[in-house]
């Protein structure tokens, strides 16, 4: 997995270092995936998709799509 600092991870998601570090108080097991180097915190390349509202808005109706196949299964 790629990791970057703080200030490339920041312009890579066009979000403010204070939003990062809100998005993974809030999400924990996502903040377990980041690692500690010469006392900076690396984050994954891969978590920037969870900064893009198009990406989530997909991911996230793919998921209602697959919900709904499935109630209409019971």
């Amino acid at each position: 997995m790629k990791y970057e600092k703080i200030k490339e991870f920041t312009q890579t998601t066009k979000a403010s270092k204070s939003k990062v570090y809100r998005f993974y108080k809030k999400n924990l097991e996502l903040w377990s995936d980041t690692k500690l180097k010469n006392n900076k915190r690396l984050f994954p390349v891969d978590h920037a998709r969870y900064f893009d509202s198009e990406v989530m808005f997909d991911e996230n109706k793919i998921l209602r799509q697959e919900n709904q196949s499935n109630r209409l299964l019971y």
